[in-house]
């Protein structure tokens, strides 16, 4: 097995060191660069993402690849205009990046009340299941050793109805348009960084790296192979950037780290009149949301509720279709879906 660095194809093992090598070169004239490659567009795709993301008061947002913190401010912006309109908590925006070169310039930038910077792989999130309303990778997911590993891992830290977006280079739509993109490719972007950045070398594998990146069809279905529905691309610049977008299908299983946290506890819940049976991982503290009456046919929306501190809130476990909450005889049963069946 190899991985791609640029037009070469190189040990898995190496890449993310070539890769990261990259990104400590350029990583103070990253913002920079970017305005002159793509003449200031970059900015309109990257609007255009998060109009499409609509950030909310109180959720968590994983922008993943973040670097400065280009996509996360534009984030928090937006976040804090609906709170101030209707009030709510702060969201929480987690800018992570593999390079800690990207991060330390994100970070003396300036950030957001909002926004939580720290290094970390795509591949392997410092995070737990089921603990994110939105995740976003913005022209990072290239520049990973495993793609699909990194898809998989978005899965995994999304809660039930999340959304996922990623914008990336992409295939332009026309043969003209390509020619022409190569052109400018190959000739002006490798020449635009030796000249302000005084490195030709880390602008030409950028350019080759997108060469290799899959076509919008062809990475749409490696979302779907990472258990992503209603997956969907649209095409900016005629397909030379493209934003895919999707939402998880059902829950993930319970994450190993809740388990090791909390314990499997077993029992009858404290709270409820009723004496439920729970066999599920919950956080020693009382239940609130789902077993005070609960009389409502389909009770996810009580147990949604912000009853458990994040991110060990029991709602990342179970679907939306319960059924019936809080009647006598019924077993609670999270594997990884939940079901209710009489005892």
């Amino acid at each position: 097995m190899t991985a791609t660095f640029g037009f070469r194809d190189v040990d898995p093992r190496e890449k993310p060191r070539l890769v990261r090598s990259v990104f400590d070169r350029v990583a103070r004239r990253y913002d920079l660069m970017n305005d002159l490659m793509s003449a200031g567009v970059h900015r309109l795709w990257k609007d255009a993402v998060a109009a499409r993301l609509n950030p909310q008061p109180g959720e968590v947002i994983i922008d993943c690849a973040g670097g400065t913190g280009d996509m996360a401010r534009r984030f928090a912006r937006m976040a804090r205009g609906a709170q101030a309109r209707r009030g709510g908590e702060d969201a929480r925006i987690f800018v992570l990046d593999y390079n800690a070169e990207m991060v330390a310039a994100g970070r003396e930038k300036g950030g957001a009340p909002e926004m939580i910077w720290g290094v970390g792989d795509a591949q392997h999130l410092p995070l737990p299941n089921a603990c994110a309303d939105a995740y976003v990778i913005s022209f990072g997911i290239r520049n990973v050793t495993d793609v699909q590993a990194a898809l998989v891992e978005a899965r995994r830290v999304l809660k039930p109805g999340g959304r996922f977006l990623c914008l990336e280079f992409s295939r332009p739509a026309t043969d003209a348009l390509r020619r022409a993109y190569d052109a400018y490719s190959f000739t002006v972007i490798p020449a635009i960084g030796e000249l302000v950045a005084k490195d030709r070398a880390s602008y030409q594998y950028l350019v080759e790296s997108i060469r290799r990146f899959p076509d919008q069809k062809t990475f749409a279905g490696m979302m779907e192979k990472a258990d992503f529905k209603r997956v969907s691309y649209t095409n900016f610049t005629g397909g030379v950037a493209a934003l895919h977008q999707a939402g998880p299908s059902e829950p993930w299983p319970e994450s190993d780290a809740f388990l090791r946290l909390c314990g499997g506890w077993s029992g009858s819940m404290p709270c409820c009149p009723k004496k439920l049976t729970a066999i599920i991982p919950l956080p020693c503290r009382p239940c609130r949301g789902c077993c005070n009456g609960c009389p409502a046919p389909r009770p996810s929306a009580a147990v949604r509720g912000n009853v458990w501190p994040w991110p060990w809130r029991p709602w990342g476990l179970w679907p939306s279709n319960l059924g019936n909450c809080c009647q006598p005889g019924q077993t609670y049963s999270a594997r990884p879906l939940l079901r209710i069946s009489p005892t």
